[in-house]
């Protein structure tokens, strides 16, 4: 069995992902694998939907600027920086199982994404 999501990469590209669910298991591996991150957590997106994304990027990746505008659209309040990529993956909402994104659930991703793309993106600045 597979299931399907939507990976938001460094380069601030969306990718179509295939996810092996035959255990649970293989499907941890899998979401570790995609998100690459031996630690992935999730946070609730939306409605049945969660991001994936990787506790240790502070450590080890650049940060997500993308991820982090759509984030904080679904959570004004968050403050924190995130780091890699994210794996956006439905929910099921009797055991938090992740499942695949409906079409519309997909369609929800896409628009956040195109929201969060016409958002400014932060400068760093540093003195002279």
């Amino acid at each position: 069995m597979i299931i399907t999501g939507v990976r938001i990469d460094l380069d601030n590209t969306l990718c179509a992902v295939k996810l092996d669910n035959t255990s649970d298991s293989q499907r941890a591996a899998g979401i570790r694998d995609q998100v690459e991150s031996a630690q992935p957590y999730a946070l609730r997106f939306a409605d049945g939907i969660e991001v994936w994304i990787d506790d240790e990027g502070p450590y080890r990746s650049e940060r997500n600027h993308l991820l982090a505008a759509m984030v904080r659209k679904a959570y004004p309040e968050w403050s924190e920086p995130i780091h890699g990529r994210g794996l956006f993956l439905g929910v099921d909402p009797t055991d938090g199982t992740p499942t695949s994104l409906t079409t519309e659930q997909q369609i929800a991703v896409v628009t956040a994404w195109r929201e969060a793309s016409v958002e400014p993106t932060p400068v760093a600045v540093t003195a002279h």
